[in-house]
């Protein structure tokens, strides 16, 4: 997704949506083209950065380099720019993220990186419930609420380790 830069990335010659082997270091390359400012590359790992680099000023700009990968997960590049509402641009930042290049298989997950979201989404679902109750000051709400517990139950499933339906 971008707002403005155009992202070509490969690791060890596979593009988003395809595979790279599991486990070890991998090579990457990264063309950035663009018609406006952007100040950050980064190299994400399941989540984490795992390289960055301060972008130039060029149109047209290459990077490369190895990154160590986990056994599962996925990697991606993310391009983000300085703080601008002017043309082309019209948005408040330069911002670009590529879709994930899966490693070892499509859609395989690093248990840590799992663990981590898992505890990010249950802190977000606790103050989302929260502000729902205030909210509706209680107010029978059996459908609202049914839905916090589904998502509830499907974080407890994914901590325990349980697989995706």
């Amino acid at each position: 997704m971008t707002n403005g830069p155009l992202i070509e990335f490969e690791v060890e010659g596979a593009g988003p949506g395809e595979t790279t082997p599991a486990d070890g270091t991998a090579e990457w390359t990264l063309a950035l083209h663009t018609a406006v400012g952007v100040s950050r590359v980064e190299i994400i790992v399941n989540g984490e950065v795992a390289w960055s680099d301060e972008a130039g000023s060029g149109a047209h700009q290459r990077f490369s380099g190895s990154v160590e990968i986990p056994a599962g997960g996925w990697i991606a590049v993310r391009v983000v720019g300085p703080d601008t509402e002017s043309w082309p641009a019209m948005d408040s930042y330069a911002f670009a993220h590529s879709s994930p290049t899966w490693i070892g298989e499509v859609g395989s997950v690093d248990r840590e990186a799992e663990l981590r979201s898992v505890a990010t989404l249950r802190a977000a679902l606790v103050g989302a419930k929260a502000s729902l109750l205030e909210g509706y000051e209680g107010a029978d709400i059996p459908t609202l609420i049914s839905r916090f517990e589904a998502a509830e139950a499907a974080l407890d499933a994914r901590e325990g380790g349980v697989p995706r339906p």
